[in-house]
């Protein structure tokens, strides 16, 4: 399937896939971008 002809159903169709890919970005950079935006937490 090339991504010239790619659609989706329905609008339901469309937001899952945008959901699993954003899941999927997330679960594979998640930590370390919260690692590298996040401040530093104080120890005491």
């Amino acid at each position: 399937m090339s991504l010239e002809n790619f659609a989706f159903k329905t609008k339901s169709d469309f937001i899952q896939a945008a959901f699993n890919q954003v899941a999927l970005i997330v679960s594979e950079h998640g930590y370390p971008s919260l690692e590298c935006m996040s401040p530093a937490l104080s120890r005491r």
